[in-house]
């Protein structure tokens, strides 16, 4: 498969096209999205056209951000103060030039955040407090519901999904157990036990889910996991992935799956066959907006991504490093420059 250049780290769906930053950014011209710099804590603007993206300035915000998610769709992010206890804020704007940045009214301390796939909803996971939170009417509206206690999960939670209706949530402790809980502001259900559950991605349905073992390399498929839940082994290291690092449902019939080795796999879900995709680099995660899967951090190397439109193609944006070019000569990745 060809790889090509991007500049779309998270999407705006097609019909809406790329933003276009006001001149009081520093941008000045079209902008596909935005990606969150753990190397400098800031949010950064991903600038120009395929073939040509290069990854933009930090945004100015008013502090340093710990962790940010975003809904580029809807223009705005949630992120935490890198020096502050990890109260949630809500940027918005992001494309305008003049972000405003408020705190997210009620929300818990956030170790952790999900948006949901729609963008108007998510969940807030607090690891000191041992709460969950769902929020919802995202982001002209925010509401903040009746945090969950979560204290009973003694091994702590280390992965978190959510519907795409913001109404539920699967959430994986560390020694491997998988519970769900919902608005209703139910404590935690037990689903099941899978040592070495390590990622938990829920399909578009809001009633299936399946589940990546980081040790073994298993997937999991659970079917209704807030009723009788039933579970089967979607595929695993007979297919080549020896580490699943993370997963991501794609639809109701296929999930990306990023292998410990930085390779990508696509698992149909109703016939357990697995397609590899190339990339120009190791993925270490898979974090999505809209169409378009994340699948590093930003580093030395490019970033990685695959767009769910035009065939599911994987692409790259070249790092931001200057010395990056020099690095690569006499490469195949020299070639996609």
């Amino acid at each position: 498969m060809r790889i090509r250049t991007l500049q779309r780290i998270v999407l705006c769906t097609a019909a809406a096209g790329v933003l276009t930053a006001a001149p009081a950014n520093g941008i000045g011209g079209p902008v596909s999205g935005f990606v969150f710099d753990g190397r400098s804590h800031a949010l950064r603007p991903i600038n120009g056209f395929p073939g040509s993206a290069t990854i933009g300035a930090p945004l100015t915000l008013p502090f340093s951000a710990g962790l940010a998610v975003f809904a580029t769709s809807l223009d705005y992010a949630i992120i935490t103060d890198a020096h502050g206890m990890g109260e949630p804020f809500l940027v918005r704007g992001l494309a305008s030039g003049a972000a405003t940045v408020t705190p997210l009214a009620n929300g818990i301390v956030s170790s952790m955040v999900v948006l949901a796939a729609s963008g108007s909803a998510a969940a807030l996971y607090s690891q000191p407090n041992a709460r969950l939170q769902f929020i919802s009417g995202l982001p002209a509206q925010p509401q903040a519901g009746s945090p969950v206690d979560v204290s009973s999960l003694n091994a702590g939670v280390s992965s978190l999904a959510v519907d795409p209706a913001g109404r539920s949530a699967l959430l994986i402790t560390g020694d491997g157990s998988i519970y769900w809980t919902g608005v209703n502001g139910q404590g935690p259900q037990f689903v099941l036990r899978a040592a070495g559950a390590s990622s938990v991605s829920i399909l578009p349905n809001g009633q299936d889910a399946v589940v990546g073992n980081r040790d073994t390399g298993e997937v999991l498929l659970i079917r209704g996991f807030a009723g009788a839940a039933s579970v089967s082994t979607l595929t695993g290291a007979g297919a080549g992935i020896t580490s699943a690092a993370a997963v991501q449902a794609l639809s109701n019939h296929d999930a990306a799956i990023v292998d410990g080795t930085g390779r990508l796999a696509i698992a149909d879900l109703d016939t357990s066959a697995v397609t590899w995709m190339g990339l120009a680099g190791k993925a270490d995660r898979i974090e999505q907006d809209g169409n378009l899967l994340l699948l590093n951090h930003p580093g030395n190397g490019p970033l990685l991504l695959l767009d769910l439109t035009n065939g599911r193609t994987t692409y790259f944006v070249p790092s931001d490093q200057p010395t990056n070019f020099e690095a690569h000569k006499g490469t195949d990745l020299w070639k996609h420059y």
